[in-house]
């Protein structure tokens, strides 16, 4: 079966206005011999004559005969055939997809992308025009939703990688290259790097590549198990949706860094300490401008009992560390205290 590249049929007037009941008439091409289309993939269905759209200008599934090359018109509600909304001929010429073209490689020029099995592809003898949401079927060739391209080595992005899902599923770290003048505007890329080993994200010469939320123009690292887009915005200048993450260290003591410059910082202090004591903590790095905010928690396991007394609270910060205060009786303790501090 093959797919229009709608997921359903909807039709709209001049004002943008769904076409409510509109109606679809059949021919073989050239001509306007009627010819049956189906309600089921068995074509054991047939449609009534015309196929009339919803009330929101959407068809039901069509299925025809593989075979057939067809031409669709299509009117308002109860109009004239004289006076076609549409009058596509063919409708079916570059998305019906035979088991014979397997051995000519036309499923290529036909689909627009190889698929990943091609050879042991199963193909149905009928074709399908179009589905609603709810009746999409797996086996349906044509179906496009991003089509995956696998490259684990260096590569530079053609014309022929648009719009596919580009990803790395081995651990190797190739460079990815956006040449110049290459692409019109709007042209865009899905990404993804499905393994470890990070991959390098070039610029070609005169291209600028910046994040969504940063205008530094820089090549760029996609870590393991990164997914973004890349998309052209002007002439040769490229924009990495999301952008990929800053610094991270996901140790006991570490700390993450946004691309908008946030930084968010944590830590435990493991030592034993008696109330009415304080002690320092050293940040993991140094907030290069500001400390927003600091948080301190207890954590009394010792002995003797704890009583309602104890607590740890932030008593001095800075952009490179804090003081935290550990309140009560000088003969309890807490066994340590966890910490986190944020800023920019």
């Amino acid at each position: 079966m093959s797919l229009l590249t709608q997921p359903f049929m909807q039709l709209m007037d001049a004002n943008g206005e769904a076409m409510a009941f509109a109606e679809a008439y059949f021919y073989l091409t050239g001509t306007t011999d009627p010819v049956d289309v189906f309600a089921d993939a068995d074509l054991t269905e047939p449609h009534t004559v015309p196929l009339v759209a919803d009330d929101a200008g959407i068809f039901p599934a069509i299925y025809f005969d593989g075979a057939d090359v067809i031409r669709m018109k299509v009117v308002a509600a109860d109009g004239d055939l004289g006076l076609p909304l549409l009058d596509i001929d063919p409708v079916n010429e570059l998305f019906t997809v035979f088991a014979a073209n397997i051995a000519d490689g036309a499923i290529e020029e036909k689909l627009g992308y190889t698929p990943v099995d091609p050879e042991n592809a199963v193909f149905t003898a009928n074709a399908r025009l179009n589905f609603t949401p709810t009746e999409l079927n797996v086996d349906d060739v044509g179906f496009r939703g991003n089509p995956v391209s696998v490259t684990n080595v260096n590569h530079t992005f053609a014309v022929e990688d648009s719009q596919y899902l580009i990803t790395k599923d081995d651990t190797s770290t190739p460079t990815w290259t956006i040449p110049p003048d290459a692409f019109p505007v709007g042209h865009y890329f899905e990404l993804y790097n499905g393994n470890t080993g990070d991959i390098t994200l070039e610029r070609g010469v005169g291209v600028a590549l910046r994040g969504a939320m940063d205008d530094t123009d820089e090549n760029k690292t996609l870590p393991p198990y990164f997914r973004g887009r890349l998309q052209q915005v002007s002439s040769n200048d490229w924009v990495l949706s999301p952008d990929v993450p800053g610094d991270v260290d996901l140790s006991a003591a570490g700390y993450f860094i946004l691309p908008n410059g946030y930084i968010r910082q944590w830590g435990k202090y493991t030592g034993a300490k008696l109330g009415d004591t304080t002690q320092a903590v050293v940040f993991p790095i140094e907030f290069p401008t500001a400390i927003l905010g600091a948080s301190v928690s207890g954590e009394m396991t010792g002995t003797p009992v704890i009583t309602a007394d104890m607590g740890v609270h932030v008593n001095v910060v800075s952009t490179t560390g804090l003081t935290a205060y550990i309140s009560g009786p000088a003969d309890e303790q807490v066994d340590g205290f966890y910490w986190e501090a944020w800023g920019h």
